[in-house]
């Protein structure tokens, strides 16, 4: 069972202060997660079903996420990382939350595929894990504030969602702290992968070369925990040069971001381009 020093473990953290707002929510939930953790002696375990959580996830009377009750508690990555997600976004929206302008309840289950990398039977399609969630959530919301907008005699002024940016990118240079990653080792996505959230970058030693490694959030196995964590939630590193048959290990993220200028909230343009980056344009 894996107890985490919360102290220490701020220490691989960026200074909150130095943060977008978003950003704090995701530092904040972060801490919480790891101190969950402690109270229920967390472990790694992967089971069946839309589990690996610490608490069980609600939207509109639908129940997202299903948490093992009592001690230890049980995390996977996929769980971890939209449990962490969807805590957010609560707190992003904060009134618009579960609103006319929010993702619809079908829409939040598609989210849950993505994450969770497959479909509800008896579909069964493989998703593109969190990163494809950040960016198919960016496309279904902006849809819902356009429609809004055009019912409203008055310009759009809600409080929090046309604020943010949604991004999809491989590059983990361009990456920020907060970015999901779906990890995928091999050619064939079905083989295996890994959902995280990025912290940094930093080098580790190998083969007598510093090379380049991404710092993560995630719940992991005892064995793939870089930084003395047991099972369960903690951090963890991965090369960023790693081949498996021949195949280079990408990285997928899905930043949401906040505006360089989100203090005016004029009309709204909405476009998605296949260069994988999704954004909002106001005039």
């Amino acid at each position: 069972m894996s107890q985490i020093d919360i102290e220490e473990f701020k220490s691989f953290l960026p200074d909150r202060e130095s943060l977008e707002d978003w950003q704090k929510l995701q530092y904040d939930k972060m801490v919480d997660m790891a101190e969950k953790q402690n109270a229920t002696d967390g472990i790694y375990k992967w089971v069946a079903g839309h589990s690996g959580s610490l608490e069980d996830f609600w939207y509109k009377d639908y129940r997202v996420l299903n948490a093992h009750k009592g001690t230890p508690s049980w995390t996977y990555c996929c769980g971890v990382t939209l449990e962490h997600f969807l805590h957010c976004w609560k707190g992003w929206m904060e009134g618009d939350y579960e609103s006319e302008i929010d993702m619809t309840e079908s829409a939040c289950r598609e989210l849950r595929a993505y994450f969770f990398c497959y479909d509800d039977p008896p579909e069964q399609k493989y998703k593109y894990g969190s990163a494809g969630g950040i960016e198919f959530l960016g496309e279904h919301i902006t849809k819902r504030w356009e429609e809004a907008k055009s019912k409203s005699s008055e310009p759009a002024t809600f409080d929090n969602g046309f604020d943010l940016d949604f991004v999809y990118h491989t590059d983990p240079y361009t990456a920020k702290f907060g970015d999901y990653i779906s990890l995928q080792p091999y050619e064939d996505p079905m083989q295996g992968g890994h959902s995280a959230i990025f912290l940094s970058l930093e080098k580790m030693e190998r083969n007598g070369k510093m090379e380049d490694v991404v710092r993560v959030f995630n719940s992991n196995t005892e064995s793939g925990n870089g930084y003395g964590y047991g099972s369960g939630i903690g951090l963890s590193w991965y090369w960023i040069e790693k081949y498996s048959s021949g195949f280079k290990r990408v990285l997928h993220f899905g930043s949401v971001r906040e505006k360089e200028d989100s203090s005016k909230v004029p009309s709204i343009k909405g476009f998605f381009n296949f260069s994988g980056v999704f954004t909002l344009s106001f005039e």
